[in-house]
Parts: structure tokens; C-alpha cells; sequence
């Protein structure tokens, strides 16, 4: 673990101004080769051009995840909020990034690499940029270009309606899937919200013990074919397999709860 993060962090963190070319440079590489979802309604010429205009298909999410979104997987160009635990973050992003996505990780310098690679993300296919400072959209939005999924960690005081117009604009053009994550009274508007409600923890005793798991109730809900609010509970890690078919009915796990 120690060598992955350490990996990580020489070569995916962005600190300075070569760091900054660095990925800028990745991203008009992968913004060359991707088509615009704007270029899609241009005339096709021939029979033979249909297929090259198809839309990507959705990116993966772990199975377990999956009965919570109304698409296949996590769609491109949609604007996914998440709010109330880290550590869904991860599980959500990591499946797309374990099969090659490129993830990109703006604002938040506490994310820690140990976590995305327990939830089974490549961490040489993430790019974090912790600190951009007053170009926190700027960065976002540059990102969007090159990267599959973008993550945005939102600031305490969120982003203006106007910054998060232009964002999920621009996500959808690019074919990008963009993620705010916060509070859940500061994101912003969304197709799809998957708010944490609860989490209780596995493996400690009376006194003694380490944490072995953390079970999380997911609540999604969104527009159109999301309009439906449903509901998980979820055993993070994955590792860690599925919460016991007797608890999820009787709930009578033994856990700690945080308080």
C-alpha cells in the first residue's frame, strides 16, 4: 500500500507549475481523441459513419452500487451528487477507474490515495489537484476536457448557480461525468443525488478490535427516469462482501454507530 501511495503521490499529485503542464498536457492528449457530445448532431454522410456518432456507453460501477442508478452505469455527461461519506465516494468512482477511466480529483487535499486504492481504483489512472486555490472552477472545468469522471470537492461556502450551470454545461459537451461532492445542502442542482443517511462499523468488540468494515444506507434520488427516490444499504469495502441477509431484514447487526 505504502508503494502505491507513494507512487501516487510522485507522479498523479499536482504541487507546482510542472506538475501543472504535466497534466494539462495529459488532458489535451485525451481531449484530441474524444468526441464532443456537441459534434453528434452533425450531418452523417455515409452509412458507414453511424457507429463512429454512437454515445460512449456508461461508465462501470460495482454491482452493488448499480441498483441505485437508472442507467446501466455512471452516464457521461450527467452531473452525479454525492454527500455524507468519503469512503462511498471512493467505491463509487473506483470500478470506472480499476477498467481504465481517468479520475480527477479537485479540491480536497485530504483524500487520502490508500482509499481509492482499496476501493479499486489504477491510482496511475487519477489525477488529484488538492489546492487551486481561486481557480477551483477554472481547474474543474479544464479537467472536464481530458478526464472521464471529474470530482469536485465543493468549498464550505459551495459555488455560485452560475459556476455550477457552466460546469454540468461543459460536462455534458465533453461526455464527462461530473461529480460534486459536500454537504448535501450545498450541492448543486443534479441528475442524481446518492446521499449517505447512515453508517455503522464492523469489527470492534467490547474495548478491543479494529474497524474491518463500514456499512452505509445510500439514498438516490434525481430527475426523470430518477425521479423515484430508492434506497441501499451497502458493506464498504467491497472485500469485505454483502451485509448478511438477516441483517438487512431484521437490522439486528451489532454495530458501532457513530455519534
Amino acid at each position: 500500500m505504502r508503494t502505491s501511495s507513494a507512487a501516487f503521490d510522485d507522479e498523479n499529485r499536482i504541487s507546482g507549475p510542472a506538475d501543472v503542464a504535466r497534466a494539462l498536457s495529459v488532458v489535451r492528449d485525451r481531449a484530441a481523441v474524444r468526441t464532443a457530445t456537441e459534434e453528434m448532431h452533425r450531418p452523417v454522410a455515409t452509412g458507414a459513419e453511424v457507429g463512429e456518432l454512437q454515445p460512449a456507453p456508461p461508465l462501470p460501477v460495482h454491482s452493488t452500487i448499480q441498483p441505485l442508478l437508472p442507467w446501466p452505469g455512471l452516464r457521461r455527461g450527467a452531473v452525479v451528487g454525492v454527500a455524507g461519506s468519503a469512503t462511498f465516494l471512493c467505491a463509487l468512482v473506483g470500478e470506472a477507474s480499476g477498467q481504465g477511466a481517468w479520475v480527477a480529483i479537485v479540491g480536497w487535499p485530504e483524500l487520502a490515495p490508500p482509499a481509492l486504492h482499496e476501493a479499486g481504483a489504477k491510482l496511475e489512472q487519477i489525477i488529484l489537484v488538492p489546492n487551486p486555490g481561486a481557480k477551483l472552477i477554472e481547474a474543474t472545468a479544464i479537467l472536464m476536457d481530458g478526464m472521464s469522471i471529474v470530482v469536485l470537492r465543493l468549498p464550505d461556502g459551495g459555488i455560485s448557480d452560475a459556476d455550477a450551470r457552466s460546469l454540468a454545461a461543459r460536462a455534458r459537451r465533453r461526455g464527462c461525468t461530473f461529480i460534486p461532492f459536500g454537504d448535501r445542502d450545498r450541492l448543486p442542482q443534479t441528475d442524481l443525488t446518492l446521499d449517505v443517511t447512515k453508517r455503522s462499523y464492523n469489527g470492534l468488540g467490547m474495548g478491543h478490535g479494529r474497524i474491518r468494515s463500514i456499512d452505509v444506507s445510500v439514498t438516490a434520488r434525481g430527475r426523470g427516469a430518477a425521479a423515484r427516490p430508492c434506497s441501499a444499504k451497502i458493506r464498504l469495502p467491497f472485500s469485505a462482501g454483502p451485509i448478511p441477509q438477516e441483517e438487512t431484514q431484521t437490522g439486528t447487526g451489532r454495530h458501532l454507530r457513530a455519534v
